[in-house]
């Protein structure tokens, strides 16, 4: 589960790699940290919040580097 905005539990929005979908992803999602990232999809919820759930490497992509909230 990658954090959006907040740590948990005052997230606002998820993005989700389940474990069946992990393989299509060349690096891990700790990579991302402190990445500027957008992520593509449908927005459902999960457990209450906003998420979309990946499941293809092309609805990810890092736009930067850092966590501006400006």
């Amino acid at each position: 589960i990658l954090y959006f905005d907040r740590p948990p539990p005052d997230h606002e929005f998820v993005a989700i790699i389940e474990d069946v979908n992990r393989n299509a992803f060349a690096n891990e999602p700790a990579s991302l940290v402190d990445q500027k990232t957008c992520v593509y999809g449908k927005i459902s919820t999960y457990k209450g919040k906003e998420a979309v759930a990946l499941i293809r490497a092309d609805q990810i992509a890092v736009t930067g580097i850092g966590n501006d909230s400006k």
